[in-house]
């Protein structure tokens, strides 16, 4: 495009705008993409492979599902295994580093754009969804039910999804150092475990990289590639493999952290540029943890609620009320009883001593607003 910014080629009019991004959004890379999902999709390959093991060794009768299947229905989905497998043996031999290349090419296609973002990332994850007869074997959402809440009560459905997944690890992934059952369907299904396995992880760092959290991504679509009791306590050595150093992906940990923590009202421009000038000024840190009192730190709110017009409700002096919540949210100054350690009583205690509101310091907190 000859050097041009998308600002120079965006059209003027809404309409043009939505055709333009959508455009974007279509003409996207997803060749590689597409032969990886294949793998998984209905009727895919592994699918075939689990309906196959299934068959072989009476799963459904260990599940109770039925009475299980003759030996003619066990060779014919046996045979449609063994073909798709060999159908498939070169896309098995999964390209990563272009796959994730593509990806992430295009990430920046949409990243100016949150809901076409969103979208696509789901997209990323859709082929893995409920209709993937592999993935009820690999992470069912009723496992991701159970870990979360072993108390919930599960439908009955439910309950044979988790059986379902409960046998197949017993059988192929988790046997104690026992030898795995072996044969071409077998070693097919733990080629494709493995790769979903290594894909998640790749995506993970891809969307940490692009500050997206991919555990967000999956409760919002409700499929499950990555182990969510991961989530609260990411290691950043499982980056290591992508970032060279544990210091480097604990800094993007960090900011996701960070990110997910900002308030929606103070995740504006101008909110992030006077967050910019407190952290020069040694105010806080940049995981915004406060340096100074609490009652500068309730200056600080009370000017900066002003300042983006967080609310309009006039106290009875007429002065306007400061909104207290996201400040008290951001730096965690919430306090474990009602009234504690708050923003708000802190002020309120000042002034019980005080004509004006103008703690030790307030000087500091008026420079970051000239």
């Amino acid at each position: 495009m000859g050097g041009e910014g998308i600002c120079e080629i965006m059209p003027s009019s809404t309409d043009e705008k939505l055709k333009f991004l959508f455009f974007r959004f279509d003409i996207m890379k997803k060749d590689r993409e597409r032969q990886f999902f294949g793998l998984y999709k209905d009727r895919g390959v592994a699918d075939l492979c689990v309906q196959a093991l299934i068959a072989k060794y009476d799963l459904d009768i260990f599940m109770k599902e039925n009475q299980g299947f003759d030996d003619e229905v066990k060779t014919i989905l046996y045979k449609e295994a063994h073909k798709a497998i060999d159908e498939n043996a070169t896309i098995m031999d999964v390209d990563f580093d272009a796959l994730f290349d593509e990806i992430e090419a295009n990430l920046h296609e949409v990243a100016g754009d949150k809901k076409q973002r969103d979208d696509y990332c789901i997209e990323l994850l859709s082929a893995f969804g409920s209709g993937s007869l592999f993935n009820s074997t690999y992470m069912p959402v009723a496992l991701v039910r159970k870990q979360r809440n072993p108390e919930v009560e599960l439908s009955d459905e439910d309950k044979i999804t988790l059986k379902k997944f409960q046998v197949c690890q017993r059988l192929y992934i988790s046997r104690n150092g026992e030898s795995l059952p072996h044969g071409k369907v077998e070693d097919c299904y733990m080629v494709l475990y493995r790769l979903l396995q290594k894909y998640a992880k790749g995506l993970d760092w891809i969307l940490l990289k692009n500050r997206v959290d991919i555990y967000t991504i999956q409760d919002d679509c409700n499929i499950y590639i990555k182990d969510d009791q991961e989530r609260k306590n990411r290691d950043p050595f499982d980056y290591i493999e992508f970032t060279g150093s544990e210091k480097i992906a604990q800094n993007y940990i960090t900011d996701l952290y960070n990110q997910a923590r900002i308030p929606e009202e103070l995740n504006n421009d101008k909110a992030k540029g006077i967050f910019r000038k407190a952290i020069l000024a040694n105010l806080c840190d940049e995981n915004y943890t406060w340096k100074e009192s609490i009652q500068l730190l309730a200056y600080f709110a009370e000017r900066m609620s002003g300042f983006l017009k967080l609310t309009y409700k006039m106290n009875q002096n007429g002065t306007t009320q400061t909104n207290w919540k996201p400040f008290e949210t951001l730096f965690e100054y919430k306090g474990k009883k009602q009234g504690v350690n708050k923003l708000k009583n802190a002020k309120q205690n000042w002034m019980k001593n005080n004509c004006k509101f103008e703690p030790t310091g307030y000087e500091k907190i008026d420079t970051l607003f000239e």
